[in-house]
């Protein structure tokens, strides 16, 4: 199923949204965060919408420097957004990536549930952003 709605938004935007040379290729990555400080070069800009807990700045939803950022933690329920910014890079390590995370983090560092709420609100936020970060994947894994 993950890979069907992955090919799904993928395919969706490739036929609405062509890629601009003049513009790099933006990777959406929608899962729990990431550590932004191990991918600083590649991250065009992060995004955080979350209805449990919430995101860096005390509210639901932040956009921009720090919002899709999780501390250092070997919990591996947290750390599945930092390896798939990894695995886009190692592919194609001049990407640029738009992490989005959907997953709140508790007070004592439990990752919160998420909603298929949150997968909308990130997919929504990709159709009306598509253009100007020139997105041409989206990977969904959470």
């Amino acid at each position: 199923m993950k890979r069907l709605i992955t090919l799904l938004i993928s395919v969706t935007l490739l036929g609405v949204v062509p890629v601009h040379a003049e513009t790099p290729p933006t990777v959406v990555v929608i899962d729990t965060g990431t550590n932004t400080s191990l991918f600083k070069d590649s991250i065009a800009y992060e995004v955080c919408l979350v209805t449990s807990y919430r995101c860096p700045n005390g509210k639901m939803t932040m956009e921009g420097t720090g919002a899709a950022n999780i501390p250092v933690t070997k919990d591996k329920n947290l750390n599945h957004g930092t390896q798939m910014v990894s695995l886009v890079l190692r592919f194609n390590p001049t990407a640029k990536v738009i992490p989005i995370r959907i997953v709140g983090i508790s007070p004592s560092g439990v990752p919160g549930f998420y909603s298929m709420e949150d997968v909308q609100s990130a997919l929504n936020w990709v159709v009306a952003n598509r253009i100007k970060y020139n997105v041409a994947v989206v990977s969904l894994a959470q």
